[in-house]
């Protein structure tokens, strides 16, 4: 009896460990959805499962502020309801980049994402760091174009 049931709870183990390969979405776009969802409920933990190590990066320090807004003011939910109206994605050398319409409480947008297969598991990347000009700075090198321009003698 005790060897039987020895044997049984392998079993049990084999089958856990199956089915806890089987928790990582199979696609891209299920990757997506599931990893937007964990954001939405503020469940960091799940979320990082679903990322690259930039992402889980740029992840700590959004669960910081949202933390923060959160012992703020208790009253105010700070979860997310993202609906996905279409997801578009292709294949880069790479990666996978995804073009989103999704909608929330507050507005619909269409929001880029990098995924990243590792292990036959696709990973949200952090984005690509996006370059924020200064409209003053660019008035001012514009203007230093125009007075060089100017100085010129033909």
């Amino acid at each position: 009896m005790i060897r039987a049931s020895k044997y049984f709870i392998i079993l049990l183990l084999f089958l856990a460990s199956c089915q806890e390969e089987d928790a990582f979405p199979e696609t891209a776009e299920d990757t997506l959805r599931q990893y937007q969802s964990y954001i939405d409920n503020n469940d960091f933990i799940n979320a990082r499962l679903l990322s690259t190590s930039k992402e889980q990066v740029r992840l700590f320090e959004l669960e910081k502020i949202i933390n923060k807004e959160v012992v703020i003011s208790e009253s105010e939910s700070s979860l997310l309801h993202t609906v996905f109206h279409s997801i578009t994605c292709e294949k880069k050398e790479t990666y996978t980049q995804c073009v989103c319409d999704l909608e929330d409480e507050y507005e619909r947008y269409k929001q880029m994402f990098r995924l990243v297969k590792k292990d036959e598991h696709w990973l949200v990347d952090a984005p690509e760091e996006e370059i924020i000009i200064d409209d003053e700075i660019l008035l001012n090198v514009m203007d230093s174009l125009k007075f060089s321009i100017d100085s010129l003698e033909f």
